[in-house]
C-alpha cells in the first residue's frame, strides 16, 4: 500500500511539474511574441510616419522653390 501511495505522489507531483512548466513556457512565449509585434508595428508606424512627414516637407520646399 504505501508503494502504491508513493508512486502515485511520484506521478502527480511529476505531471503537476510538467504541466506547470509547459504553462508557463507557453505564457511567457505568447506573451513576448505578442509584445514583439506590438513593438514592430508602433516602430514601423512611427518610421513611416516619419518619412511621409519628411517628404512632404520636401514636396512643400520643393513646390516653393519652383514656384
Amino acid at each position: 500500500m504505501p508503494f502504491f501511495f508513493l508512486f502515485f505522489l511520484f506521478f502527480f507531483f511529476f505531471f503537476l511539474f510538467i504541466y506547470i512548466y509547459i504553462y508557463i513556457y507557453i505564457y511567457i512565449y505568447i506573451y513576448i511574441y505578442i509584445y514583439f509585434f506590438i513593438f514592430i508595428y508602433i516602430f514601423l508606424y512611427l518610421y513611416i510616419n516619419i518619412f511621409i512627414y519628411i517628404f512632404l516637407y520636401l514636396y512643400k520646399i520643393l513646390l516653393f522653390i519652383f514656384k
